[in-house]
């Protein structure tokens, strides 16, 4: 997630910056797996914070002028790099991967002008959405 929400601050590759997000989320869901095969032994600990603070990201010139499909643009970053291996941390970290995602899809969508780019950002960012 930190690599992907530099490359998006830096506007500069955000194909890179999806990539290296889907990998991370591939590794998220093989995670899910070896949680949900172990019985629960750690609980998680309300004190412990994941979410870190938002990171404003510069759009394209060619932002949408109509505002049929604006964009909220921060990234969102992670305080820890280890996580209590519970579902509940998971879950957030796997819906702010989803989420950072379709901000890259919806960034390159805008930059480009494909709109298969940007249709796949809207169904990312109601994935994310319904997690």
């Amino acid at each position: 997630n930190y690599k992907a929400v530099k490359l998006m601050c830096d506007g500069k590759n955000y194909e890179s910056a999806f990539d290296h997000l889907s990998y991370g989320i591939a590794a998220m869901e093989l995670r899910f797996d070896q949680i949900r095969s172990q019985p629960a032994r750690v609980t998680h600990d309300p004190s412990s914070r994941i979410v870190g603070a938002l990171a404003p990201i510069r759009c394209p010139d060619t932002v949408d002028k109509s505002g049929c499909f604006s964009v909220y643009p921060n990234a969102m970053t992670l305080l820890q790099d280890q996580l209590a291996p519970t579902e509940e941390a998971c879950s957030l970290v796997y819906a702010i991967m989803l989420y950072n995602s379709a901000l890259c899809l919806h960034l390159e969508g805008l930059r480009t002008g494909r709109d298969s780019t940007l249709r796949r950002s809207l169904d990312t960012y109601e994935l994310a959405l319904g997690l």
